[in-house]
């Protein structure tokens, strides 16, 4: 059964991601450059980890590996690639550097995702979260 509650704080914290994300693509972060800073919101990224430990399922290894996949893994590289298209397009017919395979690597293992679409390193974090959660909780916790 569906938590309205839940869902409508998810909801409310996705749409201050997104719209954090569009002003610090110009430079807009803090309350002193604009008039999106609210300091008593900055928990909103251990809310996704919290929300979805709540409906955390032990399952056998092979199933949360696959299920973990298909939910966060192939939205990861569908997005990336997506990111890599539309970004190095703009940036061809704007004449503007176009990333190589090389940075894609380099941030793929600094940063946990591409510079083109920066955000997706929430899906590759949660996806070994998830994965390494499974292992260490032992099946008897669900029980309880």
């Amino acid at each position: 059964m569906r938590n309205s509650g839940i869902d409508s704080i998810a909801g409310f914290f996705v749409l201050y991601i997104a719209v954090g994300h569009a002003l610090s693509r110009y430079g807009i972060t803090t309350a002193k450059d604009g008039i999106f800073s609210f300091p008593f919101l900055y928990f909103f990224m251990p809310w996704f980890f919290f929300k979805g430990g709540m409906y955390f399922k032990h399952k056998d290894n092979k199933t949360a590996l696959m299920s973990s996949y298909k939910r966060l893994i192939i939205p990861f590289i569908v997005y990336s690639v997506v990111g890599c298209v539309i970004y190095n397009g703009i940036a061809f017919f704007c004449d503007t550097p176009l990333y190589s395979v090389k940075s894609w690597a380099i941030g793929l293992l600094v940063q946990g995702s591409i510079n083109e679409n920066k955000p997706l390193w929430f899906l590759l974090s949660l996806f070994f979260v998830k994965l390494i959660a499974n292992k260490i909780t032992p099946p008897i916790i669900q029980r309880l």
